[in-house]
């Protein structure tokens, strides 16, 4: 109870703006553990990740995949998927109540490095505070 009001206060300042174009929710790449993202099963959500890369480095390639992958279970929108500079961004929708998954995302960037960084969605219900 108290993290679904925690969470609904931390995205509260999140909000479109009336004319707003919907922005991806970003969380920095590196950044290690980023805590846990509690989702509802029927929400269909934008997330992202913004890289740190070297001076004059660019993302090549960008593959998101989903674990555990399972039918019913989160899944990443076909064809969803976005590179914008130095962000990767997917849709994400789906999962199993009151269950966790791993969203993660490979690049490979112009240098030829590899870097893996993912987000932790909890399925729950969430309660919206007035």
């Amino acid at each position: 109870m108290i993290l679904t009001h925690f969470l609904a206060l931390m995205f509260a300042g999140d909000a479109a703006q009336p004319g707003d174009v919907p922005a991806l929710r970003v969380r920095q790449g590196g950044a290690g553990g980023g805590g846990v993202v509690l989702k509802s099963p029927l929400s269909v959500l934008d997330w992202g990740i913004e890289w740190t890369l070297a001076e004059g480095e660019t993302i090549a390639a960008a593959q998101w995949s989903v674990t555990p992958a399972e039918a019913g279970g989160l899944a990443v929108v076909a064809g969803s998927g976005v590179i914008d500079g130095a962000t990767t961004g997917c849709r994400v929708e789906g999962g199993q109540f009151r269950r966790v998954y791993a969203l993660a995302c490979a690049i490979t960037t112009s240098a030829g490095r590899v870097l893996v960084e993912s987000i932790v969605f909890r399925i729950g219900s969430i309660e919206v505070v007035q």
